[in-house]
């Protein structure tokens, strides 16, 4: 099976949930981040959570596997569009 890898757009309460469970339930996916706070970001990353954090929406997102949009409804219009692409 080829690896799996996963964005998370948000890291608050859901998205970081949700990606503790898919690091407990998939060790050795990639999963990257952003988040508008980069504290959760940071915190993620030491400990080991996701990868690696990605500071702006980007073509970093573009292979992955799976994005989880967790930030506010209002923000993920936004997000899209750029994802789109």
């Amino acid at each position: 099976m080829s690896t799996l890898t996963f964005g998370f757009i948000g890291l608050g309460l859901i998205g970081g949930s949700i990606a503790r469970a898919v690091r407990y339930f998939y060790p050795d996916t990639e999963i990257i981040a952003h988040s508008r706070t980069r504290a959760s970001v940071e915190q993620a990353v030491a400990d080991g959570v996701i990868n690696r954090g990605i500071d702006q929406i980007d073509e970093d997102f573009s292979d992955c596997t799976y994005i989880f949009l967790c930030a506010p409804v209002s923000s993920n219009a936004k997000y899209l569009e750029q994802l789109k692409q």
